[in-house]
């Protein structure tokens, strides 16, 4: 029997097998952090322009982004689907508001690296879900979209790995748990 759980901001999907995915550069979080702090403080963002059109902080943003991306070595993409071999834990993960790539880089990226300092000697992988993530679907409670495509990769990982499996078969567990 395969229970399966809904979270909104992350599934963990363990899969036993061998250690076929390598941890990247490791991120000093703290630092990490105080970074973002430092580039966004004076930065401020009209949610909902009066004209409806885009406003014009966001490209300042952007590239306040790209900054950090380089200085850090941050990478907003995490295809975990298009890896081959297994890996012990891999999770799926939908990124936050306005966020770029498929992890973003506020709270993805660093909690990969937390679950990797975590886990030891398992390997751990993540899957980012493409999607808006835009104030709309935010407003909404959810971006429908992209809770559908959260399943579909969810589902598309546990089908592309359950011949990997041990006979204790796949878990699913969240990931504050």
């Amino acid at each position: 029997m395969r229970i399966w759980a809904l979270i909104t901001l992350s599934l963990a999907v363990s899969t036993y097998g061998h250690h076929s995915v390598s941890p990247k550069t490791h991120l000093d979080v703290k630092k990490y952090a105080a970074r973002i702090a430092e580039l966004f403080q004076n930065t401020t963002i009209e949610l909902f322009p009066q004209n409806g059109s885009t406003d014009p902080n966001m490209a300042d943003i952007s590239k306040k982004w790209e900054q950090l991306f380089s200085e850090f070595k941050i990478d907003s993409q995490e295809d975990a689907l298009s890896q081959t071999g297994c890996v012990d834990i891999t999770v799926v993960f939908a990124k936050g508001t306005n966020e770029s790539g498929n992890v973003g880089a506020v709270v993805g990226p660093p909690f990969l690296e937390a679950l990797r300092e975590k886990a030891g000697s398992w390997s751990v992988a993540m899957q980012g879900v493409d999607y808006a993530a835009n104030v709309t679907g935010f407003a909404l409670g959810g971006d429908p979209d992209g809770s559908l495509q959260m399943y579909i990769d969810s589902t598309s990982y546990s089908s592309h790995f359950a011949n990997h499996s041990t006979t204790q078969g796949v878990r699913y567990c969240c990931s504050s748990c």
